[in-house]
C-alpha cells in the first residue's frame, strides 16, 4: 500500500504502532506548531538548509538548458494536499506534496533518513534528494523551478536497519556528489538526550515543502533505540531531523507515531487528528547514536591514525561502513595511511575498503602518506599495499600535486625513492606548472639526493 493511501486510511484500526509495516508518523499535539522555513528564526533557517526532501524521480520533470546544462531546472509534481482527500480548509491544502520522506546531511555527501524510507539499493536509486524544497516567501510556491544543482541521486545505500522487535529504523545514504549548498549538521555521538528536553523537527509533512515544528518535548526516554516526543509530524516527516533547541544538535530521526488524520463525516474529507500534549501514543524518534557510522566516526578515524587496531576491528565487527569518512572526506583508510599504520591499512583493504575515495581536496590515501616528512618501514609497506590495491601512483589532487610532488615538498627522500622505483612520473606538472624537480630547493642538503633521484628517473623516460 502506498504511503499516501496509508496516511489517508479512514479507520484508525488499520494502524498498529507496534509494527514497522506502519512506520507512518504522526499527528498534532496541542496547537499546530508547523511554520514555513522563512517564518523561523535565522538559526533554524541555517540548519533547515541542510535538510532534504526525498522525491521519487517519476515526480520530477527536467527542464534542460541546452546552452548551459548546469543551470537546468526540475519541476516537481504540483498536485495539492487537498487533492489527496484532505479538507480544503486545512492550512496547507493549497500546497504541493511531491515528497515521500525527509532526510538530512551528516557528511559532505551523506544523508540520514528513516530505514523504512529506503529499504533497498534499487529503492534508493529510484528517488532523488532535493535541497531547498521550501516555500518561497515572495511567490508562495515551491518546486516550480528547482535548480538541477539542488537535486542529488543515491549512489549507495551505505547501511540500513529496520527491526520491529528492537525498534531500530534508520538508513545512511551516499549521494552521487558532494552537496554544495549546505553543510553537514552536528549530531550527538554519545550518551542520550535528557528527559523533557525541548526539541524541534524539520522535514516534509505529507510531502509538503519544508516545515519547522517546535514546541515539543521528550516524553518517554527509556528505550535504548528511540525516545518518544509530542512532535507535530505526519507521513512524509519520516527521516526528519529532530534537534534539541539549545544548540541545534541532531538528537534523532523521526520514524513513526500516531495516525495523522481522521475522517470528518460532515465535511466528507480528512482533517488533522489533534491530541493533547500529554495524550495519544507520541512520536518515536530513533536515537542518532543508533547509526554506528556517526556514533563511532571520530573515535574510529582517530584510532586508525594512531594505530589502535582493536577499536577499528570492533567497529568493523559491528558492521560499521568500512569507507566512513569525516567532513573533509578523509576516510578510515586515508587516516591509517597517513599514520603509516601498515597492519590497519592491510586489514581495511582485506575487507574491501575503497582505495579510490578521495578527500575534498582530491587527495588519495597515497597522498596522505606523502604528507609525512619521514617514511618508516611501515610507511613503505602502506605504499606497497595501496599500489597493489589499485591506488593510482600518479593521481593528482585539486592542486594537481601527485604524491611525488608532496614527497618532494616535505623533503621525504625515502618516499621519493620508493615512488620513483614504483614508476611515478616525474614529468607531471601541478596547477602552478611545476614539476617535482621544480619544487626542489638548492639550499636544502636533503634535496641534493632528491634531485639526483629525479634526474635519473627523467633520464630513463627519455
Amino acid at each position: 500500500m502506498s504511503l499516501l493511501k496509508r496516511c489517508f486510511s479512514l479507520s484508525l484500526s488499520l494502524f498498529s504502532t507496534g509494527t514497522l509495516a506502519q512506520n507512518i508518523p504522526k499527528v498534532v499535539y496541542g496547537a499546530d506548531n508547523r511554520v514555513e522555513v522563512y517564518e523561523a528564526p535565522s538559526s533554524i533557517q541555517a540548519v533547515a538548509a541542510s535538510t532534504a526532501a526525498m522525491i521519487p524521480m517519476e515526480r520530477l520533470k527536467l527542464t534542460p538548458n541546452e546552452t548551459d546544462p548546469s543551470i537546468s531546472t526540475y519541476l516537481a509534481r504540483q498536485s495539492k494536499l487537498k487533492e489527496n482527500g484532505i479538507c480544503a480548509d486545512d492550512r496547507y491544502a493549497e500546497q504541493a506534496t511531491p515528497a515521500s520522506c525527509s532526510g538530512f546531511l551528516v557528511g559532505p555527501d551523506l544523508i540520514v533518513t528513516a530505514g523504512h524510507c529506503s529499504r533497498t539499493q534499487l529503492a534508493c536509486q529510484n528517488n532523488a534528494w532535493v535541497f531547498g524544497f521550501a516555500m518561497d516567501q515572495a511567490t508562495q510556491s515551491a518546486g516550480v523551478s528547482i535548480p538541477a544543482e539542488n537535486v542529488y541521486r543515491c549512489k549507495e545505500l551505505v547501511n540500513q536497519k529496520l527491526s520491529g522487535p528492537e525498534g531500530t529504523d534508520h538508513a545512511l545514504i551516499r549521494l552521487d556528489r558532494v552537496v554544495t549548498s549546505a553543510l553537514p549538521l552536528k549530531f550527538r555521538a554519545s550518551g542520550k538526550i535528557d528527559d523533557n528536553t525541548e526539541i524541534v523537527v524539520i522535514g516534509h509533512p505529507m510531502g509538503l515543502p519544508t516545515k519547522v515544528s517546535d514546541g515539543a518535548k521528550v516524553r518517554t526516554n527509556t528505550h535504548p533505540h528511540f525516545f518518544v516526543a509530542n512532535l507535530d509530524t505526519f507521513g512524509g516527516n519520516s527521516g526528519s531531523a529532530v534537534f534539541n533547541t539549545t544548540d541545534l544538535t541532531v538528537e534523532g530521526i523521526l520514524v513513526r507515531g500516531e495516525t495523522d488524520y481522521k475522517y470528518n463525516l460532515v465535511k466528507g474529507c480528512q482533517e488533522v487528528y489533534v491530541c493533547a500534549d500529554d495524550k495519544c501514543r507520541g512520536e518515536d524518534v530513533t536515537r542518532i547514536t543508533d547509526v554506528i557510522e556517526l556514533a563511532q566516526r571520530d573515535s574510529v578515524l582517530a584510532a586508525a591514525a594512531s594505530g589502535d587496531a582493536d577499536t577499528v576491528a570492533s567497529y568493523l565487527k559491528a558492521r560499521g561502513w568500512v569507507n566512513m569518512y569525516d567532513n573533509a572526506s578523509v576516510s578510515i583508510l586515508a587516516k591509517a595511511a597517513g599514520g603509516q599504520q601498515a597492519h590497519i591499512v592491510s586489514e581495511l583493504i582485506n575487507v574491501k575498503a575503497d582505495v579510490q575515495i578521495n578527500d575534498l581536496t582530491g587527495k588519495t590515501p597515497l597522498h596522505q602518506v606523502a604528507l609525512n616528512k619521514v617514511t618508516t618501514k611501515d610507511g613503505e609497506a602502506v605504499v606497497a599495499s595501496l599500489l597493489s590495491a589499485g591506488v593510482k601512483i600518479d593521481a593528482q589532487d585539486a592542486s594537481m600535486n601527485s604524491a611525488l610532488h608532496l614527497a618532494v615538498k616535505n623533503s621525504n627522500v625515502r618516499l621519493v625513492e620508493v615512488l620513483l622505483k614504483a614508476k611515478a612520473d616525474a614529468r607531471l606538472s601541478n596547477i602552478d606548472g611545476k614539476t617535482a624537480m621544480d619544487l626542489t630547493d638548492w639550499f636544502k642538503p636533503s634535496h641534493r639526493k632528491i634531485r639526483a633521484l629525479l634526474k635519473k628517473a627523467l633520464k630513463a623516460k627519455i
